[in-house]
């Protein structure tokens, strides 16, 4: 029983132990918290075609999940208006899909209007892509 009293008053005067523990701790440098899921954004670029075509890629660590697409289209030039002027419209044709391995996506189409009319035009693509390993 004097060893356990003499024990217990050698750690009361030592102090707590987690102070001597703390000071010889080197904390880890933090790094940035990668988000849950990112939009990615791809255009094709400004074309006469009537059929584009465009893949948008997810980074390294995620997988697309799905997409979104518009023909972003040039207006006919307009009389005293020197700066190009653009709409946005849907598409025809349409084929939407992912790749072969799960990291991007692919759509193809034909602008609404904009093919009958001969416009210049390019294909804007948005995809969601989402963390994997969470």
């Amino acid at each position: 029983m004097k060893i356990a009293t003499l024990a217990l008053a050698a750690l009361l005067l030592a102090g707590p132990p987690m102070a001597t523990a703390a000071l010889a701790q080197t904390p880890a440098p933090a790094r940035a918290p990668q988000p849950g899921y990112m939009v990615v954004q791809g255009e094709h670029p400004e074309t006469q075609t009537a059929w584009q075509s465009l893949t948008v890629v997810c980074p390294t660590g995620y997988k697309a999940f799905g997409n979104g697409f518009s023909a972003i289209v040039r207006d006919a030039p307009k009389p005293g208006v020197a700066a190009a002027t653009y709409h946005e419209e849907g598409l025809n044709q349409i084929r939407s899909y992912p790749d072969g391995a799960g990291t991007g996506w692919r759509v193809e189409g034909v602008p609404a209007e904009a093919g009958r009319a001969g416009l210049s035009w390019r294909l804007a693509e948005r995809v969601v892509c989402v963390r994997i390993g969470v």
